[in-house]
């Protein structure tokens, strides 16, 4: 299953990107929009919403066996993305992708 919804110890509800359920694994990617756009911080400042991302991951990360999370660049790069996969624990059928293989 690609997404879940997860309620949180605090009560609060998170859905998350990427559920492994076999793995009890969450994976998360994380861009910096929700953190400088103004439409997605709602009335709060950069740092409470870096916060409750910070608080929410936490939660999550309790919630699980395994968490990953990763940015920009390795959301574009194949290679950089099973590396962090793998290393967090998840387990993979297939080789470590070819160097310079870049997803669009």
């Amino acid at each position: 299953m690609l997404q879940r919804r997860f309620r949180l110890p605090s009560g609060r509800k998170a859905d998350v990107d990427y559920y492994f359920e076999e793995f009890d694994h969450i994976a998360e990617f994380d861009g910096t929009g929700k953190y400088l756009d103004p439409a997605l911080l709602k009335g709060r400042t950069p740092e409470e919403a870096l916060i409750a991302e910070k608080d929410r991951g936490d939660e999550l990360q309790r919630a699980v066996r395994a968490f990953s999370r990763w940015r920009t660049p390795a959301h574009k790069d194949p290679r950089l993305l099973y590396d962090i996969l793998r290393r967090a624990g998840l387990p993979s059928r297939s080789a470590r992708p070819p160097a310079g293989l870049v997803w669009a």
